[in-house]
């Protein structure tokens, strides 16, 4: 209990985003594995993972931003899937220092989807990085 005393608030709210965000995405994962291989074509719904299965929503995530990672960063290595409406980084501390992930607003789906193709697993600033569909907390169990 005494690291919260030294943990600044901003700093907390990104550690427990990225927490849900991560236990989020490993039950999508158990969830999906029973269903692997049904023969199923329908169309996929809601949120399938980083980096797997169709966008429906022009907003993704980007984790695993390099410290250095800036705005300009981000925007430039994106807009060449599309227009980028808005990047908007998360930071770990209050003094803007130690990015952890950012979501960006794509110009429609299409260009989120090529985004999320193109761009998971690559390296950006020396970091390779986790891109996948942005999740509203609804989404995430929250209300």
């Amino acid at each position: 209990m005494g690291i919260l005393k030294h943990m600044s608030l901003t700093t907390f709210v990104a550690v427990v985003s990225l927490a849900w965000f991560l236990i989020g995405l490993l039950l999508g994962m158990r969830l999906r594995g029973g269903r692997r291989g049904s023969g199923s074509s329908g169309s996929s719904s809601g949120f399938s993972g980083a980096g797997g299965g169709r966008v429906n929503s022009a907003e993704i995530y980007v984790g695993g931003l390099a410290d250095n990672t800036t705005e300009a960063d981000i925007r430039k290595a994106f807009e060449r899937f599309g227009q980028v409406k808005d990047v908007r980084v998360v930071n770990s501390r209050a003094d803007g220092t130690n990015k952890v992930f950012a979501f960006i607003t794509m110009g429609g789906v299409d260009q989120a989807q090529a985004a999320v193709d193109g761009m998971n697993g690559r390296d950006l600033d020396g970091s390779k990085v986790i891109v996948s569909e942005a999740r509203s907390r609804r989404r995430r169990g929250r209300r």
